[in-house]
């Protein structure tokens, strides 16, 4: 008799009982053009045989670790905690999430962690639920239509100074010239309700949240950018775009075109997929341009910033487009995150809180931060992206969706509390380390922890909200006293 290959015998162990956290069986998941392998996931959506090309490889690459099936125990736990949400989803008031926030039982619970099959649900109960219902595809429609429209007069642009070229006499001279735009552009007061999405200012928002579609979440199913070598320009039926020479151009008209479609078909009410049958990118991708988009002309005075794009694209595996938006909008401006700060102009918010970390880190941790001052190490060379993105940016989502949890409940101290448990778990190492291997170790970091042990460690500091208003308090003195002290300077020299 022959020995079974190796793929067959790791399907047998998959389908034996899960009482000892046996290995989930792999399905393939949805087929791309191009695409020889299924992909392998873990339980987030990630795929795990997606090499560092992004190539899909036959099996999980080197590093990578096979989801475990949960156990009888884990399952029964699981049931009971979701009839427990079940009880609290059915009584919710949201006259009453003010009592639930500052109810330290309501807090236990969601530190403990959202069972899945609750979680977009009380994520979004959490934020204020959809405020406006069809607010969000009406804005998609009006900035789609507009931009659609500037875009095309370009092309129309390019089309016409391309004949006029090849007709001029001196067409072999004028092809070495610069180009000029001779696009008109409408520059208007950014504060108008109609205008707003036809602006330089818009478009430029838009460009700079373009180039960080594609490095948000690249090996994640939904955003997973299947290599194609389609003539970009040949995708689109658009008498506009045939013709057109600029590939980014005919591929943003293609897309906004298909952004109307989608919107006419109510598709922002759907969880996202990763079909490109539409779209000249991923679904993931698509939606996620789509819910900045929307977001960057909803509150202009933040618009787009680095870092937005991870949030929001967490959010939209977890949530349909419309969810992830008035999610998005509920940390953004309410409490307890209240995060638009870190983002606006200046990104002051952003240096409060970098101040309370350190403060924070030098109260609970202070062999660490003598070591850290020693070495010349400051928390900005560790703790911006956590803190900027709530650890969206680089961890894995077993920290990512628990952190998030208890952030929507009770704001800023779960945050800080996940910062000192990473630096208490690696704190004998990194007494060790010098300059550059701090540095090292910080970047392989986000690889190596668990986030439910992370979560335990961080459930066990002694970390009090006095101490962090306290610190909060400091650095709005040391904020005023700076102010006075540049004032005092410019009018001594004027």
């Amino acid at each position: 008799m022959s020995t079974p290959p190796r793929e067959e015998l790791d399907r047998q162990v998959s389908l034996q009982s899960s009482e000892e956290g046996t290995e989930v069986e792999y399905s393939p998941s949805e087929e791309y053009p191009g695409k020889k392998y299924p992909f392998q996931l873990d339980n987030f959506g990630f795929i795990l045989n997606v090499d560092s090309d992004g190539r899909v490889c036959e099996n999980i690459v080197e590093g990578a670790v096979r989801p475990r099936a949960p156990t009888i125990a884990e399952k029964q736990k699981t049931i009971k905690r979701e009839k427990k949400w079940d009880m609290q989803l059915a009584a919710w008031d949201n006259t009453t999430l003010k009592t639930k926030q500052n109810s330290k039982r309501f807090i236990r619970r969601l530190r403990k962690g959202i069972p899945e099959s609750k979680r977009s649900e009380v994520w979004l109960l959490l934020a204020g639920g959809i405020q406006k219902p069809g607010y969000y595809e009406d804005i998609l429609k009006k900035t789609t239509i507009s931009m659609l429209a500037s875009y095309r007069e370009m092309a129309d642009s390019q089309k016409m100074q391309e004949a006029s070229v090849k007709t001029s006499p001196t067409a072999s001279e004028s092809s070495f010239l610069p180009k000029e735009e001779t696009t008109p552009i409408i520059e208007v007061d950014t504060d108008s309700e109609e205008d707003f999405a036809s602006t330089r200012a818009f478009r430029h928002i838009q460009d700079i949240i373009e180039r960080d579609i594609h490095r948000t979440y690249p090996k994640h199913k939904l955003f997973y950018d299947v290599e194609h070598n389609a003539d970009t320009a040949s995708n689109s039926d658009s008498d506009v775009v045939r013709g057109v020479a600029d590939p980014e151009l005919a591929s943003t008209i293609s897309n906004l075109e298909a952004d109307l479609e989608f919107t006419a078909s109510g598709g922002a009410k759907k969880r996202v997929t990763n079909s490109m049958d539409a779209t000249l990118t991923p679904g993931g991708q698509a939606a996620l341009r789509r819910v900045l988009r929307v977001y960057s002309y909803h509150d202009r005075d933040v618009g787009y910033c680095q870092g937005m794009n991870f949030i929001a694209g967490m959010f939209l595996t977890q949530l349909s487009e419309e969810e992830a938006f008035w999610l998005l909008v509920g940390v953004m401006k309410q409490e307890p995150c209240h995060m638009r700060g870190l983002f606006r102009e200046g990104m002051a918010i952003t240096h409060k809180v970098l101040h309370v970390a350190e403060q924070l880190t030098n109260l609970h941790l202070p062999r660490l931060a003598k070591h850290f001052k020693k070495e010349h190490i400051h928390v900005t060379m560790y703790a911006t992206q956590w803190l900027l993105t709530q650890y969206t940016s680089s961890f894995n989502f077993e920290l990512v969706v628990r952190v998030w949890d208890a952030f929507l409940g009770e704001g800023w101290k779960i945050i800080y509390r996940v910062m000192l448990a990473l630096l208490s778990q690696s704190q004998a190492k990194l007494l060790k380390l010098g300059f550059e291997d701090i540095l090292a170790y910080f970047r392989e970091l986000p690889g190596r922890i668990s986030g439910n042990a992370v979560m335990v460690i961080a459930s066990k500091i002694p970390l009090k909200t006095k101490q962090i208003k306290k610190f909060e308090k400091d650095w709005e003195v040391l904020r005023a006293r700076k102010a006075a002290i540049e004032k005092d300077q410019i009018e001594e020299n004027p």
